[in-house]
């Protein structure tokens, strides 16, 4: 007995340097698992859906092939391997002044209307052809497909600078005469989208981040400043205008504010007769920290709230960097804010904007990290789904109208460690016994695998710096699952699960250096071995070295 004990002390310390000193080996995660309690009683918001503005990558696409951008859309749409994005905000361009060539490219957006007064409705073609295929591709898909109008700024000829960027200190840009005749513009471009093409927009939204004072004449794109009391007079026009024309079919959101502060104190300002034209309250997300706030006075106010624009603004990282970010964010504004839909500012950009990567000339695109982190979200989260209670921050969970699925997904922050999670689903009648997991990483591209459900719980290690969706199958909650025990199967044990790696027969050193070469890895990554898995719950680590301890300088 002596001799065994100094053996397995020897193996300890023998385990202990292999770990320590074979490269390149992540720390062990020697944290207790967080458990996750999963309430389908809690209920919270029904998500309308995903999706972003179009402007102003549809106006670079939509000059493509027509073969070649509907090959890029249909990465955008499809709910299958695409982003399943069902929202879309179409810009109505102001038009620039014809001698300005301040604007970077693709950011000119057309106009419909000339200084003269005269309507061109062959105007923003390309944009148009993006709109046109996404709403053929959501039918097809059979999506409640939800289009918003937005505008970032008057025509120029509308402006006090004659500039469609902005004044030229930050101030109000659209002319004091001129409130009417911008809501003019915005409601006949609706109303033409309507009546001649068979498009309608559910909201038209007047303004994008007003209460700013960084719309400038001479920049790089659309915008103007509209404060408070110029908001609402914008509104109002608008709200007015919509009314004569008989567009019932579309009303007004606002005010799509650069911060959730922000939000909360423009709308908060807002009169009842402003309020009574607007459906629907619109925030970017990009700062501020009301959620809450913003939360309870959409509430009190009966309106919607949409999360409608974000992305890494001023972000220092990389991809990855930013992605874990925005995850966060993501369940934040569901979770706190409980927006009823989430949108991205650009599908289509460079840098750690972009979901989606293109060569305008070869008119070919790829995907980027960002379009699986969002995919994480948006492809299992559908519209229709009901945000349910889910007590820890970095996890949102999801049930599916008829109640047979659920979705959880679960952000581990850390850039070295793995975390342990256990999804508690004791609330649930049924439960299937394995669960689809897609997950996100350095690594990974929303790889697919799967875990076992023991006594409704999930147990998983999620990787270091992962984004983690775990889609889960309910029995028909008025059918209880039979009870009835299967007969049972007699399976013999594979030699690797006693711990014999090598199959020589023997449990020893061998078959901890064996172990060593996928220590720390999950099911999914590429270093991991099913073999090496000996307890087989997806993570090669500890567990699976004690296992071996207690059987060391065995025979099998």
């Amino acid at each position: 007995m002596i001799l065994e004990r100094k053996t397995r002390l020897v193996f300890v310390c023998l385990v202990l340097a292999v770990f320590m000193f074979q490269s390149p080996f992540q720390p062990i995660n020697a944290f207790a698992a967080t458990t996750v309690n999963i309430d389908p009683n809690t209920t919270y918001q029904t998500i309308e859906g995903w999706g972003s503005s179009i402007c102003w990558w549809g106006n670079q696409i939509g000059g493509w092939s027509a073969d070649n951008r509907n090959k890029l859309i249909e990465k955008i749409i499809s709910p299958i391997d695409g982003l399943g994005y069902n929202i879309f905000r179409y810009n109505i361009g102001g038009g620039e002044n014809p001698s300005h060539k301040h604007m970077t490219t693709f950011r000119d957006m057309p106009g419909y209307q000339s200084s003269t007064g005269t309507w061109n409705w062959n105007a923003d073609a390309n944009q148009r052809n993006v709109l046109n295929r996404l709403i053929e591709r959501g039918k097809s898909y059979s999506y409640d497909m939800i289009l918003e109008a937005f505008s970032n700024s008057p025509p120029y000829w509308m402006t006090k600078s004659g500039c469609a960027s902005g004044n030229t200190d930050g101030s109000n840009n659209l002319k004091d005469d001129y409130y009417d005749d911008f809501a003019e513009y915005l409601t006949e471009v609706v109303k033409h989208f309507k009546d001649e093409w068979g498009i309608t927009f559910r909201t038209l939204e007047p303004l994008n981040e007003p209460n700013v004072n960084w719309w400038k004449s001479n920049g790089g794109q659309e915008g103007c400043c509209f404060t408070v009391s110029a908001q609402q007079k914008i509104i109002k026009e608008v709200g007015a205008r919509l009314k004569s024309k008989g567009l019932t079919g579309t009303t007004i959101s606002a005010a799509d504010e650069n911060s959730i502060d922000t939000s909360v104190a423009s709308i908060g300002a807002y009169d009842s007769t402003i309020l009574s034209y607007i459906s629907q309250i619109n925030t970017h997300s990009y700062g501020g920290s009301k959620r809450t706030q913003l939360r309870d006075l959409a509430k009190s106010k009966g309106k919607k709230l949409w999360q409608s624009e974000s992305g890494p603004l001023n972000f220092t990282g990389d991809m990855m960097d930013s992605n874990i970010m925005l995850s966060q964010r993501i369940v934040k504004d569901l979770k706190e804010m409980q927006a009823d839909a989430w949108l991205d500012w650009q599908i289509i950009d460079g840098g750690n904007w972009g979901s989606i990567y293109v060569n305008n000339t070869a008119q070919t695109f790829t995907l980027t990290k960002k379009f699986y982190m969002h995919s994480n979200y948006s492809r299992f989260i559908r519209p229709g789904y009901t945000i349910i209670g889910a007590d820890n921050a970095v996890t949102l969970a999801a049930m599916s109208p008829d109640k047979k699925q659920l979705v959880i997904v679960a952000t581990n922050a850390s850039k070295t460690d793995t975390t342990s999670f256990t999804f508690n689903l004791s609330k649930f009648a049924n439960v299937k016994s394995t669960v689809d997991v897609y997950r996100t990483s350095s690594s990974l591209d929303l790889a697919k695998s799967s875990v076992n459900v023991a006594s409704k719980n999930i147990n998983d290690t999620l990787p270091a710096y992962s984004i983690n969706t775990y889609v889960v199958s309910l029995g028909d909650s008025s059918t209880p699952t039979p009870t009835n025990s299967p007969t049972p199967v007699i399976t013999p044990t594979p030699v690797h699960s006693s711990g014999d790696l090598n199959g020589d027969g023997k449990i020893n050193m061998a078959d901890i250096i064996i172990l060593a070469t996928s220590f720390n890895a999950v099911r999914g990554e590429g270093k991991y071995i099913e073999a090496n898995d000996i307890n087989r719950d997806g993570v090669i680590n500890m567990a699976d070295v004690i296992i071996i301890a207690a059987k060391f300088n065995s025979t099998v």
